[in-house]
């Protein structure tokens, strides 16, 4: 297989008209990797037999083990389209369901153009769902649904047809209502609709799927009419009047000798199907070899294989039959051929969006044509550790120019600006690959359009950069993460010879996952990893010690949960703050941000990063009703590394020496939104403004020694005399269970202290909604599923942020005492300073 296939992969990639970069995405568990598989042994990567049960793009052990993906894996698959014989590069990712690990399924979107969204005929559009395809919103993709599992519907389920029919369309609808939702320019007017081709009905399990353009192609003959046009009759109300010998909508039941006609999706598409699978199942032969002399399938499906079907298992005797009919990976692949964009395509829109200078530069217009002959445009979304686990590839995705073997690149860092050499680092190309699952295949260059492993870069990289060779290029947009980083968790080693190895493992456990971060607790010189869930500190745990190859003790804390300060109201006065020297005085307020705006900075739906621009402060003047003098006298938001949902105003007039100490306060700005007053813990939606100051004329008397811990003491005061607030995380807890099962769940929420905020029917299911403090998540995984006997599996994604009752500077409050307990932990003074 792999000679001729990348063989071909290195002829198709010169022309991006012929790529088709995707990700595949879906909540856990709804069968992205079972499905997967039927692509990979479709381009000759994995047997036929393997297929729905290989998981092969699960390529580390603990993903095998626990049975859900952890890292997301890209492939490039050969594919020529039997009918059309159009031959394209299909450059996979597969990515997790968990809502844990949405930083890899952030990093898959980034570099592909497409998204193949995969969901569960009975479980419907979960949580997870939606969120996933918020974030392929946000960068741009365009989607293709499948509706995988509809086995379950004919074995488990057994609905009627029409109920069916209504369950798939009830999804396709919540689907369409989501994109709508989060409409942009790709896919302004795009609907998912089965008549249209790109919506598959599959079984990731069995192997076998098809799309309306399968059975349409099977019809057309029979109606003499085209694929085109038949496939919209064979959904929606359409009725097939054999009288007339002619599709109608206007008569939803026609009056011939009292029988009730069914709508033609169901005619001529499940009837035949589920006659075809019944017979499967019971290993009925007659019925069996009637159909598959009637469908042309007597060469594969002989007298001699169908009798010998009788002798083996049920769910291998389906997958066998069925896969032959309805081959998988051809409707999938014919699908995603058909309505996914080429790179060539997708970058017209895209590019506005990803390059953050000007449209009309070099880089951004060799991005938009996706020229292979510009100058070098790539951006590194994750990095992939070696086999010995001593350094990285990086994976990304070349938007222009071409990336060889021998050549010199600029490794541009997050921070980068044109024209600095801050965080500008310059690196030779030793090698590249492109992914193929597990196994990395060497190749000399990859031109625009294209995904790449380069080895010897890793040194200059942190997680994600921008890689180029033109010297005024601007860096490619950084990635916006969908999860907040609430839970931590602190690692040490008692053998301080082992120091500098803990050190090591850390820094490349940084590297290794996009959205860990690392950082060192000042007040008890803890190493702290801070993650996004239960399941994530842990699987981060592990690989820690893979990384240090378990050769040192590590000691890691409990998980502890983040919080987040904020205020209730204004400030009932406003504060001063008087240098060091007594010779300058700022004197500041602060006032609660509106929890939409913080909201809209977090979804990246404010630009921060111009907050000088029109759009920037037309936004803030009629969404959020600002003063429009305030809007434009912004300084900076903050704190930068995190959700940066604090900002601060210059509400000065005509004061000399304002521009020389602002460098100076937006410093102590940012120090005192990562470090609140009450517990060390980053601000939340605050606004400071700088009402009045008094400036010393000699720079002498001015500098940031003397106004830094000025500024920082008058922020701390405006804190204190507006109220201060403790806010604490909260997830959604999304339940599906069987309805006579739904008791206990009641039972464990209360213990919790969560509060359900919506309750569901859908069909067999109940579909409970709650907000549950993170706090008292830890387990609840494991107590639901033992006290529903494993029926009910809880996803928990980041819901909000909430006040905690109480005044946080009376110890003797709830919120006090958290606030106490967290000063305890971090080692700070009983007394607030």
């Amino acid at each position: 297989m792999k000679t001729l296939q990348i063989e071909k992969i290195r002829e198709l990639m010169m022309n991006p008209n012929q790529i088709r970069n995707m990700s595949v995405i879906a909540h856990v568990d709804h069968g992205k990797t079972t499905l997967t598989d039927s692509l990979l042994a479709r381009a000759g990567i994995i047997s036929e037999n393997n297929a729905g049960k290989a998981c092969m793009m699960d390529t580390d052990p603990k993903e095998q083990e626990m049975g859900i993906t952890i890292k997301s894996t890209g492939v490039s698959l050969y594919y020529q389209n039997a009918v059309t014989k159009q031959e394209s590069i299909i450059n996979l990712i597969d990515s997790p369901g968990h809502i844990d690990f949405s930083g890899e399924v952030t990093a898959a979107l980034r570099v592909t153009d497409g998204a193949l969204v995969v969901v569960d005929a009975v479980e419907g559009v979960a949580v997870q769902t939606e969120t996933v395809l918020r974030q392929a919103c946000q960068e741009r993709i365009r989607p293709v649904l499948v509706i995988n599992k509809l086995d379950r519907l004919f074995s488990e389920l057994k609905d009627d047809y029409e109920n069916i029919y209504q369950r798939v369309n009830k999804i396709i609808a919540k689907v369409n209502s989501i994109l709508e939702m989060h409409e942009n320019d790709s896919i302004r007017g795009y609907t998912l609709d089965p008549s249209l081709g790109n919506v598959a009905f599959s079984s990731g399990k069995q192997c076998w799927g098809f799309t309306l353009k399968t059975f349409a192609r099977i019809y057309s003959q029979k109606f003499s009419t085209k694929e085109e046009i038949l496939m919209t009759k064979l959904w929606g109300d359409n009725y097939f009047n054999p009288q007339a010998k002619s599709f109608t909508s206007e008569v939803a039941q026609i009056n011939n000798q009292n029988k009730k006609f069914e709508r033609s999706f169901i005619e001529f598409v499940l009837v035949p199907l589920g006659k075809y699978y019944s017979a499967s199942s019971n290993a009925n032969i007659e019925v069996l070899s009637k159909m598959v002399e009637k469908l042309n399938l007597s060469s594969i499906l002989t007298p001699v294989e169908l009798e010998r079907l009788k002798q083996v298992d049920l769910q291998e005797r389906i997958k066998r039959t069925m896969r032959v009919w309805l081959p998988l990976a051809d409707a999938i692949l014919e699908m995603v051929q058909d309505h996914l964009p080429s790179p060539k395509e997708a970058m017209k829109y895209r590019s506005l969006y990803l390059y953050e200078g000007p449209a009309d530069d070099e880089a951004c217009t060799a991005m938009r044509e996706c020229n292979s002959e510009g100058p070098l445009m790539l951006y590194v979304s994750k990095m992939v550790p070696t086999a010995d686990l001593s350094r990285f590839y990086a994976f990304g995705r070349v938007f222009s120019g071409t990336i060889s073997q021998g050549m010199k690149v600029r490794v541009q860092g997050t921070d980068y600006k044109p024209g600095s050499k801050e965080g500008l680092f310059i690196k030779t190309i030793q090698r590249t690959f492109l992914m193929m699952g597990k196994q990395h295949e060497p190749i000399e260059s990859v031109p625009a359009g294209g995904t790449v492993l380069i080895l010897g870069v890793d040194n200059a990289l942190t997680k994600t950069d921008t890689l180029t060779t033109s010297e005024i290029a601007h860096n490619i947009r950084n990635m916006k993460y969908t999860i907040s980083l609430i839970l931590r968790v602190a690692v040490n080693t008692p053998n301080q010879q082992d120091l500098p190895r803990l050190l090591e493992g850390l820094k490349m456990l940084q590297k290794y996952d996009p959205l860990v971060q690392v950082e060192v607790d000042e007040n008890t010189g803890s190493y702290v990893a801070a993650g996004g869930g239960e399941l994530h500190v842990q699987i981060c745990l592990e690989k820690l010690k893979d990384f240090t190859h378990n050769s040192i003790n590590i000691v890691a804390s409990q998980p502890t949960v983040s919080y987040r300060e904020t205020i209730g109201d204004k400030s009932s006065q406003i504060c001063l703050a008087k240098a060091a020297n007594k010779l300058n005085r700022l004197y500041g307020t602060c006032e609660p941000l509106d929890e939409e705006l913080g909201s809209a900075i977090v979804s990246n739906k404010i630009n921060i990063q111009d907050i000088n621009s029109q759009e920037t402060i037309n936004s803030l003047v009629s969404d959020y009703q600002w003063e429009r003098e305030d809007a434009k006298r912004i300084w900076c938001f903050g704190p930068l590394e995190k959700e940066s949902t604090n900002c601060i105003v210059n509400q000065t007039v005509g004061i000399q020496g304002m521009p020389a100490i602002q460098p100076s306060i937006i410093t102590a700005f940012e120090w005192c939104t990562k470090e609140g007053l009450l517990c060390d813990e980053p601000l939340r939606n605050i606004r400071f403004n700088i009402m009045d100051a008094v400036i010393h004329v000699d720079p002498a008397h001015h500098r940031s020694n003397q106004i830094t811990p000025a500024a920082r003491r008058l922020f701390k005061a405006c804190q204190y005399v507006s109220e201060p607030k403790i806010l604490e995380p909260f997830y959604l807890c999304d339940i599906r269970i069987p309805d006579e099962s739904k008791g206990p769940i009641y039972t464990v929420l209360n213990k919790r202290r969560g509060i359900v905020v919506g309750e569901e029917y859908e069909d067999t299911l109940s579909v409970i909604q709650a907000h549950i403090p993170v706090s008292e998540s830890f387990g609840f995984d494991q107590t639901l599923k033992s006290a529903t006997q494993g029926k009910a599996i809880p996803a928990l994604p980041f819901s909000h942020w909430q006040v905690v009752q109480g005044n946080p500077l009376d110890p003797e409050s709830k919120s006090g005492k958290i606030v106490n307990e967290i000063r305890i932990r971090k080692g700070l003074n009983a007394k607030y300073s």
